[in-house]
């Protein structure tokens, strides 16, 4: 019997290499042996990507890792790791079981991520944030990969993105800081100007105001002086009207024992008399005039300044127009705290009150017998306000506007015009006030003027 032919075995590959080649039919017994070479190039080629693909992955700045849906990873870098605060890529494949659970912070994202997986098959640049071992959030932005639906193996390349959110945030905060300073700036600003807008009004009032004192001032001395030049001729002129009188009425008396008639002379003493009397009154005229000129320049030297009641100061100004008041049954109301005293010039509110009322009396109430004048005198901190207020016929438009400048006035001939002027000087000169007037025809006057507590020298006596 024929002994089977016993072939030597071959020999058992030692290494992975030899294993390859021994798989694929490239053993000694091969007879295909001339590929050998060329398969070993290839092999050595494949090692040599497969060391540096490891290099890129454990080296890489991003994280990367590999996981289930359902359950843990199964693959990560150091740099995933060191993002969620874990000392190894081994450590956190161990303890991360869930990433639903234990590596997203929050379950809405997660779920996000999911459906655009399920959807699209990737999802890149998708902002959220991951679970850092202590629990803390840390933000990322995350491209994912699903490599396989079925098993749900997913493949994640993570940047960490705490500094740019961190830059984000104080941008918006700067952002936000810089508009509420334009704001306050702006506000500033605007508030600047409306202070400079008011203090522009301001001086341009006090300008026009001391302006018109300025012209009234010069106004008043112009007057003033023209009173001091024509006061002694109209005196002298006066003096011998009366004296033309007086011999009128003596030759009346002379005459009548002579053979002259009575009847023959007495028209021409008529004359004489009649002419005497109006010389008479029209030099009174001239010298009430004059009188008046005298008042417009408030000449502050004529009078002392000295505390005094207001209320007893405002009765004592009363009391001479008082028959007048009656005669054209005009009614004034008061109405002045009886215990309120100032340091002014009692005798300048005096000529003021005269003024008003008289004002009144020849323009304001003519043709009524109803007439009411009401006086509000008040304090305001360092300021006293006199409101006066008639029911009169009121002050033509064409005349308001210019009340207070003299030789203004409806009655020609009954009035001097001065009246208003006068009351200006006094409150705007003197007593360091402002007044100003309102009134529409048929409905009354109303002065407002407006006065410091203190007007003058305070000496001690």
């Amino acid at each position: 019997m024929r002994k089977p032919y016993n072939s030597p075995r071959p020999e058992q590959p030692k290494d992975d290499a030899s294993l390859i080649q021994h798989l694929m039919g490239l053993g000694v017994l091969s007879s295909r042996k001339s590929y050998y070479p060329e398969l070993l190039d290839k092999i050595d080629q494949l090692e040599l990507e497969k060391e540096r693909y490891q290099w890129l992955f454990e080296n890489a700045l991003h994280g990367i890792f590999q996981a289930q849906i359902d359950s843990g990873i199964s693959e990560a870098n150091p740099a995933i790791a060191k993002i969620c605060g874990y000392a190894s890529a081994i450590q956190i494949q161990d303890e991360v079981q869930d990433i639903g659970k234990q590596l997203f912070y929050l379950a809405d994202d997660y779920q996000q991520l999911l459906e655009q997986l399920y959807q699209h098959g990737l999802c890149a640049g998708f902002e959220t944030q991951l679970r850092k071992k202590n629990g803390q959030p840390v933000s990322v932005a995350i491209n994912v990969l699903l490599k396989d639906p079925d098993s749900g193996l997913l493949e994640a390349f993570v940047q960490d993105i705490t500094a740019r959110k961190q830059a984000q945030e104080q941008l918006t905060q700067l952002n936000a800081d810089l508009e509420q300073r334009v704001k306050y700036r702006t506000a500033t600003l605007n508030h600047t100007n409306e202070k400079l807008n008011d203090t522009l009004k301001t001086l341009r009032n006090t300008l026009n105001t001391l302006v018109e004192k300025e012209k009234m001032a010069a106004i008043g001395e112009l007057v003033a002086g023209v009173a001091l030049e024509i006061n002694a001729p109209i005196d002298a002129s006066i003096s011998c009207a009366l004296l033309l009188q007086e011999a009128a009425e003596d030759i009346s008396q002379k005459i009548q024992p002579s053979s002259l008639s009575a009847q023959e002379v007495d028209p021409s003493i008529q004359a004489i008399s009649l002419n005497s009397q109006q010389i008479a009154a029209n030099l009174n005229r001239v010298s009430q005039l004059v009188s008046s000129f005298k008042q417009i320049a408030a000449a502050q030297a004529n009078e002392v300044a000295q505390p005094f009641n207001v209320a007893k100061n405002l009765r004592q100004s009363l009391m001479p127009v008082e028959h007048k008041l009656k005669q054209a049954g005009c009614e004034v109301v008061v109405e002045c705290d009886e215990h309120l005293e100032i340091f002014s010039y009692p005798g300048s509110f005096v000529r003021i009150y005269t003024h008003l009322i008289m004002n009144s009396l020849l323009h304001g109430f003519e043709g009524m017998d109803n007439g009411l004048i009401k006086i509000q005198i008040t304090q305001q901190g360092d300021n006293l306000t006199i409101r006066y207020q008639d029911n009169g016929r009121g002050i033509p438009e064409t005349i308001v506007h210019k009340i207070f400048a003299p030789f203004v006035t409806t009655k020609r001939g009954l009035g001097s015009g001065l009246g208003t002027h006068i009351i200006y000087n006094q409150v705007t000169h003197l007593l360091n006030g402002t007044i100003r007037c309102q009134s529409i025809r048929g409905a009354g006057a109303m002065f407002e003027i407006k006065l410091p507590l203190t007007s003058g020298p305070i000496t001690s006596v």
